[in-house]
């Protein structure tokens, strides 16, 4: 489409290819062609990533300006950004359509839920948020 990437995305000399793209989502009426309605099996690759607050710095993970860097191994993203990304379908399904952290197949993704890592008396488990 002719979605243009999030200003804070654009840098001089990164290929297009590891750029990140938020805020910009397909329509609803595109998303549900490619997420038909009762197409609610649990079948397909589960991702993860790591959502981070909007003041998120880190030399390890961040560039100069504050930006993510691409390609994490474990996929990041503000919150800002992927919240801006989310489109709920009709039937309540909510799709992030973007990219996420630069990879380019993590486009289209259909939101399954949203977890945090918890730690009581040093036994780690994990919360459903949503």
């Amino acid at each position: 489409g002719n979605r243009k990437p999030h200003n804070s995305e654009v840098r001089v000399g990164t290929p297009e290819s590891t750029m990140s793209m938020y805020g910009c989502p397909q329509s609803v009426e595109k998303l549900q062609e490619d997420f038909p309605a009762g197409d609610d099996t649990d079948e397909g690759h589960v991702w993860h990533a790591l959502l981070v607050p909007d003041q998120y710095k880190h030399p390890k993970n961040t560039l100069a300006d504050g930006s993510i860097k691409p390609r994490r191994g474990m996929p990041m993203v503000k919150h800002r950004d992927f919240f801006a990304s989310l489109v709920q379908l009709p039937d309540g399904r909510w799709i992030f359509s973007g990219v996420l952290n630069g990879w380019p197949a993590f486009q289209e993704l259909e939101l399954r839920s949203i977890t945090t890592v918890t730690s009581k008396l040093g036994k780690k488990s994990v919360l459903r948020l949503w």
